[in-house]
């Protein structure tokens, strides 16, 4: 195969010689014996999915030959591993011009080679046929894993920017999904929420509708050869077609998903990922390799880019989120950041703008530019995740490290009902609340037993009256208990909580287990020791009891801190975790 054959004929040369290996082991017995025709049947469905996914048999613009143009070394890669497959589909054996090598060191004559394999043989899979198999297998999979890198990602708002399309006969429904779902909802939400899920159902149509002009003819790969089509412009692959939607259909959608207090599931992880290491996603039509729920999961939320800014004021209004990282990190830097003036003055401003107005007019000789860009630098003040906040959506308050999971929620809910409705898919919404408010409860209660905890013991510190009779032996021992509980929470606990919070597990699940059990050791370990500590009312003795109880305060504080992580792909987190904690218990006294 000459190097210069363009990507569309080696890709239907390679289809031919598919066809023409499949045809020639229905017509051995022999050979069939070692891999059947289905077997190679199946790698040529995937050889097709991947061709048809990423346009490698086609001509023209939409061509993966026209989008490596400026690509060489991918493109010399696609061209190395379409000519090792055509070398393996193109062998010899099975026309029996040759015989196979594993048969080469046998004795027998040439009356011998129309005898059935030996069954060790056929179990060890070390028969040349059978090894040409693995090397069509490894290569189509190789051949999967290059296009994911060579197509592009879902694109962020960036670049659905530049496709317009006519939203507005989706956008009515959407809203009233959005205001049906959640009453109290502020309008402009409402109708950002809205414009966010039409923009999602364009989308998801536009992805189906060009991704079957990719796969065009892909079903007669080695069948004949490919056309030129002729497109009006260069842009014709990213224009977004209108999608059809019928409006009573809409309008009955909204009222089920929002009157029946339904809650929409993510759709179930797809057979195929349970069965190839590579697919094509239903959703979003790349190529992928997501084979746990929780991928899967995390995988239709970064398709449908889930997230959005929810307050009034943003000047990124309608850009859209794929993580929840990067919305709420938006809106903690944007929107619950206050800047506090220099010493002296300390007004404190909610708004950027606001702050810069007021150092222009009342601290004039810290206004030039370099002077102010590095004065907001150092007065900027981050929210903190134990604050409390309101939930736009919903009203309900809660610290903002909550809040994060909770509107997140309600937006992925939202996002999901631009996807095409699956009646199995939808569960009862006061059934999930519950149990996210009982999840919520079992660890708010659990730092809040911790904190209340930590104020008794303080009060009782201050407040404690000496009693008479008190040994020095009975001092000493209550000292050295003190001792103990600060050896333990300073060389094994508060390291393990510094951990935790400079690198926190990448699963939110582990995250909050390893908090949680973290939380736990300070009830465990550390409060009720220090309620056990006789102090005598001794002045020394108190102050060191108070100042153990001021440090563990502050570790709880520091684990309230963390920033959830977005959710990983393992789906056995609290196995992990389990693991984790057992090793930090292990140091423990």
């Amino acid at each position: 195969m000459d190097s210069t054959v363009p990507i569309f004929s080696r890709v239907n040369e390679s289809g031919a010689v598919f066809i023409s290996l499949e045809r020639a082991l229905s017509n051995s017995s022999r050979f069939a014996a070692q891999v059947r025709p289905e077997d190679i049947k199946d790698e040529f469905d995937r050889f097709k999915i991947w061709a048809g996914n990423i346009a490698a048999h086609r001509k023209g613009r939409r061509s993966l030959e026209y989008r490596l143009r400026d690509a060489a070394l991918l493109k010399d890669e696609v061209h190395n591993l379409l000519r090792a497959l055509h070398d393996s589909l193109q062998t010899s054996i099975v026309q029996e011009k040759r015989r196979p090598w594993d048969e080469l060191s046998d004795s027998g004559s040439d009356s011998d080679s129309d005898a059935e394999p030996s069954d060790d043989a056929e179990a060890q899979g070390d028969t040349e046929l059978k090894q040409l198999l693995g090397s069509i297998k490894t290569t189509i999979t190789c051949l999967f894993r290059l296009s994911m890198s060579i197509r592009d990602p879902a694109p962020n708002d960036q670049s659905r920017s530049i496709i317009t399309v006519d939203k507005s006969h989706f956008e009515e429904y959407d809203m009233q999904h959005a205001k049906a779902k959640y009453p109290g909802c502020a309008g402009y939400l409402v109708e950002r929420l809205g414009r966010a899920n039409s923009g999602r159902r364009q989308y998801l149509s536009y992805r189906e509708e060009h991704h079957q002009k990719l796969a065009k003819d892909a079903d007669l790969i080695g069948l004949e050869a490919p056309r030129t089509e002729h497109t009006s412009n260069s842009t014709e692959a990213t224009s977004m077609p209108t999608a059809e939607l019928n409006i009573d259909d809409a309008l009955s959608q909204t009222s089920y998903a929002a009157s029946e207090n339904a809650a929409i599931r993510v759709p179930p992880l797809p057979k195929e990922a349970h069965e190839k290491e590579h697919y094509e996603c239903p959703i979003c039509f790349m190529i992928v390799s997501i084979h746990t729920a929780a991928g899967w999961k995390q995988h239709v939320y970064r398709d449908l880019h889930s997230y959005c800014c929810t307050f009034e004021d943003c000047t990124t209004a309608d850009r859209l989120y794929d993580s929840r990282r990067a919305w709420f990190t938006h809106e903690l830097e944007a929107h619950r950041t206050s800047w506090q003036c220099i010493e002296g003055c300390d007004k404190t401003f909610s708004l950027e703008r606001d702050f810069d107005h007021h150092v222009q007019t009342s601290h004039p000789n810290l206004s030039q530019q370099g002077m102010l860009s590095a004065l907001k630098r150092t007065a900027a003040k981050r929210a903190s995740l134990s604050d409390e906040a309101q939930c736009p959506l919903c009203d309900q308050r809660m610290t903002l490290r909550l809040l994060q999971r909770h509107v997140a929620r309600h937006q992925e809910q939202l996002a999901l009902f631009a996807l095409p409705l699956n009646p199995e898919a939808i569960e009862d919404d006061a059934q999930v609340e519950e149990q996210e408010v009982y999840a919520r409860g079992r660890q708010d209660k659990e730092l809040s037993d911790v904190s209340d905890t930590l104020d008794a013991n303080e009060s009782a510190s201050e407040e404690q009256v000496p009693v008479g009779g008190s040994s020095p032996e009975a001092l000493q021992n209550s000292n050295q208990e003190l001792d103990a509980i600060a050896l333990e929470l300073r060389n094994h606990l508060a390291p393990e909580c510094r951990k935790f919070k400079d690198s926190p597990p990448l699963g939110q699940r582990e995250c909050d287990y390893l908090r949680e059990k973290l939380s736990g050791w300070v009830v465990s370990k550390v409060i009720p020791k220090l309620n056990a500590v006789e102090t005598f009312g001794d002045t020394y003795l108190n102050l060191r009891r108070k100042e153990l109880i001021t440090e563990t305060r502050l570790l709880t504080e520091t684990m309230d801190s963390v920033l959830l992580a977005e959710p990983k792909e393992d789906d056995d987190v609290k196995e992990t975790a389990e693991e984790w904690f057992r090793k930090m218990e292990d140091k423990s006294l």
